[in-house]
């Protein structure tokens, strides 16, 4: 269950690049997701993408809004996406 209320749609936009994660990070934290060592800001540190995918795999596992997932769109823009296709 969600502990704020979240609607889909865009969150990050594609255009912050690798840098992104931080952002991703930070909003799994934010939730109650607390990484073993803590978030990771430097995008070239060994475990930078994995700390954000474990952020990612957190937020669609515990801040669950129905029919929706957590992830990239086409574009690289990191959000709440509709499961739902029209």
């Amino acid at each position: 269950m969600a502990k704020k209320e979240y609607k889909p749609g865009c969150f990050f936009d594609g255009s912050k690049g690798k840098y992104m994660g931080v952002d991703i990070q930070k909003l799994a934290e934010s939730n109650g997701w607390t990484p073993d060592e803590g978030i990771i800001t430097d995008h070239k540190h060994e475990d930078y993408l994995e700390v954000t995918a474990e952020a990612e795999d957190w937020l669609n596992e515990f801040v669950v809004i129905e029919g929706c997932y957590w992830g990239y769109n086409e574009y690289g823009d990191f959000g709440l996406w509709s499961m739902v296709t029209e």
